[in-house]
């Protein structure tokens, strides 16, 4: 698929040439719609106990109030972006999406004891490098984070767009003229309206 090139926008380049958490997200979010990674959404479609099982597993620690209010959280995200209708379902990209609108908006709401590395390790700590506060540095979000993220900005202005901007190497603020703390922002908020719902069945309040 050839996607067209702005005036003045350097040629295509090789790699990624965004900021770490931008390259990261753009990696997570094609991966997962490929169905090339890995998510435990065969133990949704088992059910909420052999999920909970899961996470305690893998975790190496049983869930408090606030854990299962998190997990509440993505299970509803989760099935709420499958079909209505669908049992069983097992759809890895919904799954990581629903883990990162509820790990982005339930942080500082709730505080957690179980964490999976694969989902909840920020994008600096997996690089090695050090990093501010997520809403100051992309590079602290986590992954499921920072492809939700990345998602909101294609809802906003195209996926088309966002890919132009990838391959030729052009920074999201100069593309869309954006900041970093203008689209968390925006992010959060994009998000809260359309599934805060879905987070706070249990009486919970985000922190927007």
């Amino acid at each position: 698929m050839r996607f067209a090139l702005a005036d003045g926008w350097p040629e295509a380049e090789e790699g990624c040439a965004w900021l770490d958490w931008e390259c990261e997200a753009a990696a997570e979010h094609f991966s997962y719609e490929a169905a090339t990674r890995y998510a435990p959404t065969h133990t949704i479609s088992d059910g909420w106990e052999p999920y909970l099982a899961f996470f305690a597993d893998v975790s190496g620690t049983e869930a408090t109030a606030d854990d299962l209010a998190f997990h509440t959280g993505v299970w509803n995200l989760y099935r709420a972006f499958c079909a209505p209708d669908a049992v069983g379902c097992d759809d890895q990209a919904a799954y990581f999406r629903a883990y990162g609108i509820a790990s982005l908006l339930l942080e500082g709401a709730i505080e957690r004891h179980q964490f999976r590395y694969k989902y909840d390790a920020s994008v600096s700590s997996k690089r090695e490098h050090a990093a501010g506060g997520k809403a100051a540095d992309g590079n602290a979000l986590s992954y499921p984070e920072a492809t939700v993220m990345l998602e909101y900005l294609a809802s906003v202005y195209g996926t088309d767009a966002v890919i132009d901007a990838y391959l030729h190497a052009v920074s999201l603020d100069r593309a869309f003229g954006v900041t970093y703390a203008e689209l968390f922002a925006d992010a959060k908020a994009y998000y809260a309206e359309r599934y805060g719902e879905l987070l706070t069945a249990g009486g919970m309040r985000l922190r927007i």
